[in-house]
């Protein structure tokens, strides 16, 4: 049976994949790819196998976000998951990739180029009403009242998002920088978003020992 942890790497990894289309996803084990997902691989049938025959199964976003969120609603159920016939224990292990221009950092955190603006997001199991009262409340540096404070290097448009997937319940913490922008922009960005990233990790380790927050 997939274990809590590994499972929420899936269930992030689907819902980045969806949203934002130019992310790859391969899920490895062994030092084998198990599963190839990418926008480009999309097409009609059941699943494709490599064309070498190597056994890799090749999914669309939609169709690896529908599986993931199938097995999802099981084990919310109480049911057991197993994936792709791996042994009960074994993890299967996620690979990110990112377009011409993106760029990733530590604890999941990614920037893509998406037509005239740098998107910068990252996953979190937390639902999006938590997401919400967590900026609201203060707790993130640098962000007053759910959004960045005026102070710093951020221009006034600058909002953060939240993408709610109800497949997964993974909710996207998002926001963007216009292409052209100094790079004081998009460092004072990723730092908040860095900010962002440690107090949803902090709550949901909290959630998961059944610490009230």
């Amino acid at each position: 049976m997939i274990d809590d942890e590994a499972f929420g790497a899936l269930r992030r990894a689907a819902t980045l994949c969806h949203a934002v289309p130019a992310i790859r996803v391969r899920v490895c084990h062994g030092g084998e790819t198990l599963l190839d997902i990418s926008q480009e691989l999309s097409h009609e049938g059941p699943l494709d196998q490599g064309p070498q025959g190597d056994g890799t199964l090749h999914l669309p976003p939609c169709a690896f976000r529908v599986a993931v969120g199938r097995a999802h609603e099981l084990r919310e159920d109480g049911r057991r998951v197993a994936f792709l016939g791996l042994d009960p224990g074994d993890a299967p292990s996620i690979e990110i990739g990112l377009p011409c221009g993106g760029e990733a950092w530590p604890g999941g955190i990614y920037q893509v180029l998406e037509g005239q603006r740098f998107l910068y997001l990252f996953a979190t199991t937390l639902p999006p009403e938590r997401c919400r009262d967590l900026l609201a409340e203060g707790r993130v540096d640098g962000v007053v009242g759910g959004q960045p404070s005026a102070s710093g290097s951020f221009e006034a448009s600058t909002r953060i998002g939240l993408h709610a997937d109800d497949a997964t319940d993974v909710t996207l913490v998002h926001t963007d920088v216009a292409l052209g922008a100094g790079d004081d922009a998009h460092t004072a960005t990723r730092h908040l978003l860095e900010r962002l990233l440690a107090t949803c990790a902090t709550e949901e380790l909290l959630l998961e020992l059944g610490v009230p927050t």
